[in-house]
């Protein structure tokens, strides 16, 4: 397996920046997930690595080799797109088997791979049929299996279950995931997708307007989001916020206006936290307790039923926040109820630079 190694890479379209300072370390055999939002530049990024666009700036190496202006037939990899990109005329086996036979592969060779990728898939029943004869799930899993029978060291995905619907997108993530595991492939994984991303991969990419805002373990990133952005974008529902000044004299608090809260054990990730501020608490680590009890206080304004637990949506100084709490936990909508947290579970980010203190 192979690593890959992107050094100050850059992109721009004109006078356009799409992709600015990209410096990132895929180590071999790992499953990197590039996430974030629409129009972030996570598919150009994934498209200079295949070697289909060209970086404006910067170096790109896959294993120890610079592959910056290399064609993408002479990087190593393979890829598998959102649209799978089957040929609509050819046979599955034609399909799996097209790029083995351009590059004039041995006849037994071929016989062998297709033998191997078709059981892998569990696709055997499927060789001679044509793709529209398949269900979408059977048609990725093709698609999949044309990236794999090259044997390459790299493996692209550029969103390839955003076609599926949701029973086939979990099946489909559990079987990529399998065979990750089983063949030790470098893949790079491009979605829009939290779950795909908290799931599958062994390290995360969050990319905004071009840049990577954290790059970490999926665990890392949801306790410990280093920026704004991240701890805003990821998580469903996402993380609730206030606003105040931070002031660190006699002890770590939260000046507002509606009392200080204080924040006594919070984990400084930078410097000496100070000036005007955010606090952000996930859902999950909110707990109910009677009103006047509660550091916040908060009315009930709608509750969701998600079936193991629920989602309770309430007003917080004029801010609507999630909280979520077992099934069985009695509320009504109206109610007004306090709020509790702990500082060692919640996040702090300057509002000048959105980085976490």
């Amino acid at each position: 397996m192979k690593s890959i190694r992107l050094r100050n890479v850059s992109k721009s379209y004109g006078a356009t920046p799409v992709l600015s300072g990209i410096n990132l370390q895929i180590e071999p055999g790992e499953f990197i997930v590039l996430l974030g939002p629409s129009g972030c530049g996570k598919s150009t990024l994934l498209n200079i690595i295949a070697g289909l666009e060209d970086p404006s700036g910067g170096q790109l190496l896959i294993g120890d080799r610079d592959v910056t202006t290399a064609e993408p037939a002479d990087r190593g990899l393979a890829m598998v797109f959102q649209s799978y990109a089957l040929f609509p005329t050819m046979r599955v086996r034609d399909n799996l088997t097209f790029g083995l036979r351009i590059d004039r592969t041995p006849r037994a060779e071929i016989e062998k791979r297709l033998k191997w990728v078709s059981e892998l898939l569990q696709i055997e029943g499927l060789l001679d049929r044509k793709p529209g004869q398949l269900s979408g799930g059977q048609r990725q899993r093709v698609a999949i299996g044309r990236a794999l029978i090259r044997s390459t060291d790299v493996c692209l995905f550029d969103e390839p279950l955003s076609n599926l619907d949701a029973k086939l997108r979990t099946e489909t993530r559990v079987e990529i995931k399998k065979l990750h595991r089983d063949l030790g492939t470098t893949i790079v994984y491009v979605t829009h997708d939290q779950v795909e991303a908290m799931t599958m991969a062994d390290r995360v990419a969050v990319l905004s307007g071009g840049k990577v805002e954290q790059y970490d373990t999926p665990q890392a990133i949801y306790d410990k989001p280093m920026t704004r952005f991240v701890a805003g974008f990821l998580g469903s529902p996402s993380m609730n916020f206030l606003s105040g000044t931070v002031v660190a004299e006699n002890g770590l608090r939260l000046v507002r206006d509606g009392g200080d809260l204080d924040l006594s054990g919070y984990d400084v990730a930078n410097g000496t936290p100070a000036g005007e501020a955010e606090l952000g608490i996930r859902p999950e680590a909110l707990r109910l307790t009677a009103p006047e009890a509660g550091r916040l206080r908060a009315r009930v304004e709608s509750i969701d039923l998600m079936g193991a637990d629920r989602i309770l949506w309430m007003s917080v100084d004029g801010r609507l926040w999630s909280v979520r709490v077992e099934r069985d936990r009695a509320c009504r909508e109206g109610e007004e109820i306090g709020l509790d947290f702990s500082a060692t579970a919640a996040s702090l980010f300057s509002r000048d630079t959105g980085a976490r203190f």
